[in-house]
C-alpha cells in the first residue's frame, strides 16, 4: 500500500488568483496527514501564529476533483470543504 493512500487529510492555503494571468486561484499544499487530528496540531504547533490563519485542512479526495479553488470555503476555524 502506498503511504499516500492513506493520507486523506490536506493542510493546505488557498493564493489569490489576481497574482496570476489566468486570474485563477491556486492551492498550495504544505502538508499531507492521516487523521485530521494531526492536521490539527501541525497547524496549531509548526507553523508560525502570524500565518496560521491562511492554513485550512481538506479532505484530500475532495481537493482532487475540485476543478475551481474558489469554490472552497471555511466551514469552521480549521476545516475547508468544496461547496
Amino acid at each position: 500500500m502506498k503511504i499516500l493512500d492513506r493520507c486523506k487529510w490536506v493542510v493546505a492555503s488557498k493564493i489569490d488568483g489576481k497574482n496570476y494571468d489566468d486570474k485563477k486561484s491556486k492551492i498550495s499544499i504544505t502538508a499531507v496527514f492521516d487523521y485530521p487530528h494531526l492536521a490539527e496540531d501541525f497547524i496549531k504547533k509548526c507553523l508560525p501564529e502570524e500565518t496560521r490563519g491562511r492554513f485550512f485542512i481538506i479532505d484530500f479526495d475532495k481537493l482532487k476533483v475540485c476543478e475551481d479553488y474558489d469554490k472552497i470555503q471555511r466551514v469552521n476555524e480549521l476545516y475547508a470543504t468544496v461547496l
